[in-house]
């Protein structure tokens, strides 16, 4: 269960720091970021759920590496734990991008009202 949580929660906080850090660039940086973020949550909860598909079960064996029926070397992972850490990651990058949109709505009146 450990890979399933960090990368719910490792993905997040890339996309959040690379989302902070495209203020000092360009605007579309952001975006592009935003979507490579939804993008990587998407594979996140396809890709692995199309390997444990493809794979028939194998009986579940404890090693000295993997404890759990979530390794992958059991053949019997739970997709369910993947798609909940795609999906937390594609609501992350939608709510950034919610916000995104109101800063970016924000700033342009800010700069009509100036000029």
């Amino acid at each position: 269960m450990g890979l399933i949580t960090e990368a719910a929660c490792i993905l997040p906080m890339v996309v959040f720091a690379a989302w902070l850090a495209s203020w000092w660039r360009l605007r579309w940086i952001r975006w592009v970021l935003l979507c490579g973020g939804v993008l990587a949550s998407v594979l996140l909860a396809v890709i692995p759920t199309v390997i444990i598909e493809s794979h028939p079960a194998a009986p579940f064996v404890r090693t000295p590496t993997c404890d759990s029926p979530m390794c992958w070397n059991s053949g019997r992972a739970d997709p369910l734990a993947w798609w909940v850490a795609g999906f937390v990651g594609v609501a992350f990058c939608l709510a950034l991008a919610v916000v995104t949109a109101l800063i970016e709505v924000a700033l342009d009146i800010r700069r009509r009202a100036s000029a």
